[in-house]
């Protein structure tokens, strides 16, 4: 089972000024996900993807972080 993992960081959002979030996915044996930073208020990534087509990160992520097909959401 996969589970959607966010952790809070230091960082602030330049727009809302509210903590930026990093995103990614934990499944039983090892640690997946978009290695992307977020905010959660805007509902936007602030890192942009990267232009290998076939990257295993970028190239999966969703449009906007609520769009993210996996919702149990665990906030470490």
């Amino acid at each position: 089972m996969k589970r959607h993992i966010v952790k809070e960081l230091t960082e602030r959002c330049l727009d809302c000024d509210q903590a930026i979030w990093v995103s990614g996915y934990q499944n039983t044996h090892r640690y997946v996900g978009y290695d992307a930073k977020l905010c959660r208020y805007c509902d936007i990534w602030l890192d942009s993807t990267c232009p290998d087509p076939i990257c295993q990160y970028c190239s999966r992520r969703p449009k906007r972080p609520s769009l993210i097909p996996y919702a149990d959401l665990v906030v470490d």
